[in-house]
């Protein structure tokens, strides 16, 4: 996850920023929720796959998120119904 990180860092800064905004106005935010909002970003559409195992770094500051210790199964077909972490914007 951490080499995964390090590759897509560019992208990756994009979608923690976009987890930040969903958090401020949802609080509970989800990997699924983060990953359609860059599909359907206007001004820089990524694709659902662009993330890959860096996706398991989104909510990695703990100053700002909290595992709620609820799961749900992702809403991605590619997924296949995984379950997905619920994380508590606190930032």
């Amino acid at each position: 996850m951490e080499q995964a990180a390090e590759r897509k860092a560019s992208l990756l800064r994009f979608a923690q920023r976009k987890a930040e905004e969903l958090g401020r106005r949802m609080r509970f935010v989800t990997a699924d929720d983060v990953q359609r909002a860059l599909v359907e970003n206007p001004d820089r559409s990524i694709s659902e796959h662009a993330l890959g195992n860096a996706a398991g770094s989104l909510f990695k500051d703990k100053s700002k998120w909290r595992w709620t210790g609820e799961t749900r199964p992702s809403e991605r077909v590619s997924a296949h119904g995984r379950l997905i972490r619920v994380w508590e914007w606190i930032g």
